[in-house]
Parts: structure tokens; C-alpha cells; sequence
């Protein structure tokens, strides 16, 4: 389990959570 506690973790699940995001919406892009 991840220590949520933890900045520099919070930090990266944050910036995973924006390029999946990003990647989502590039896909719902493409496919219009």
C-alpha cells in the first residue's frame, strides 16, 4: 500500500492521475 501520507508520492499520483487524464481525453478525441 502507498503511504498517502507521503508528499512526494501524493505528488506523483497526482501527476499519473493528470496524464491519464490527458491520455482519456486524447482518446476521446481521436475517436470524434
Amino acid at each position: 500500500m502507498a503511504d498517502l501520507h507521503d508528499p512526494e508520492q501524493l505528488d506523483v499520483l497526482k501527476r499519473a492521475g493528470e496524464i491519464v487524464c490527458r491520455s482519456a481525453e486524447g482518446g476521446q478525441q481521436q475517436r470524434l
